[in-house]
């Protein structure tokens, strides 16, 4: 059964776990029927009353709400998930006398050891950092905004390769919208759309925040590094959920280089010092109509690791 928001399951993650964020992404790609919304409580701006459970319940075990407000923790979660994204019988499995208890064991001892086992434990200590008090905002630094002050964006479509698809950036109300259509015609298949070229040093990061409510077509996040019209791209694919906003956390390991879609595996690894600009691309043969929001690039830092 689904819910309003066209969803059968909400999971409430936590973005900060490395290992957590790498079952999410392999996740995210299964969830071809767009199943499951995935809710980080790491994000800035999460609210816990948002999941009607305490944050610090959140950080200690997974949770995930159905679509009739019922909340459910632990491994029963996890039979959920991945019955949504096809694997009902190893759900079916995970319920057998003796392998449900063994499971729910299992995940007791990840859950009291999975700060330490993610590196983010200092100088023996592995508590989880305080977060903001209700009113207070923690707002990691943007690196692109749609307010005032917005860098100018245009479009660069199939029309090179005689296609006749069409994409553009809107802004208004502080949100970017990338919209347009897809079309596979005379040889076409993509839209995209570039920022004006400036000079942005990401060093200080370790990915990017993107926070965006899509369409359910999967988009691309481009970085230039070298400056004029053509040259290598660095893309890492994102797809967010129809209709609504989520935040995802884009390492720049995941961001490959390509050279008119295609990768180029003998380029140099993506060099966050030297963005020149940054673009958008939805391709693939998804054709028809599209519409990609994006609220804001934010930069992040990846937890500490343990000395």
């Amino acid at each position: 059964m689904s819910g309003a928001n066209g969803f059968e399951l909400e999971v409430f993650y936590d973005g900060d776990c490395p290992l957590c964020m790498r079952e999410v992404r392999w996740l995210r790609r299964r969830d071809r029927r767009q199943r499951i919304r995935f809710v980080d409580i790491a994000a800035p701006g999460f609210d816990a009353r948002e999941a009607g459970v305490p944050l610090e319940t959140l950080m200690e075990r997974i949770h995930g709400r159905l679509p009739d407000g019922t909340v459910i923790d632990g491994v029963e979660v996890f039979r959920r998930i991945y019955a949504a994204v096809g694997f009902p019988t190893l759900a079916r499995l995970s319920r057998l006398p003796g392998v449900s208890g063994l499971l729910e064991l299992a995940y007791r001892w990840f859950a009291r050891n999975r700060l330490r086992l993610t590196g983010r434990c200092r100088d023996g200590s592995c508590e989880i950092p305080p977060r903001p008090a209700e009113g207070e905002t923690e707002e990691p630094p943007a690196v692109v905004s749609f307010g005032e002050g917005a860098p100018k964006w245009f479009g660069i479509g199939d029309a090179v390769m005689g296609g006749v698809s069409t994409g553009a950036m809107e802004i208004a109300d502080g949100i970017g919208v990338f919209r347009g259509t897809l079309s596979l015609e005379r040889g076409g298949g993509f839209a995209s759309v570039r920022s004006e070229e400036g000079r942005f040093d990401l060093s200080g990061f370790d990915g990017l925040l993107v926070r965006a409510r899509g369409d359910g077509k999967r988009y691309g996040l481009r970085l230039r590094t070298a400056p004029g019209f053509d040259g290598v791209n660095y893309q890492a694919d994102f797809r967010p959920e129809a209709g609504a906003w989520v935040d995802f956390r884009l390492t720049f390991r995941e961001f490959l280089p390509v050279f008119r879609g295609r990768p180029v595996p003998d380029c140099p690894p993506f060099d966050p010092a030297g963005v020149r600009s940054f673009g958008l691309i939805v391709a693939g043969r998804q054709a028809g109509p599209f519409r990609l929001e994006i609220k804001s690039i934010h930069g992040y830092r990846d937890p500490s690791p343990s000395s």
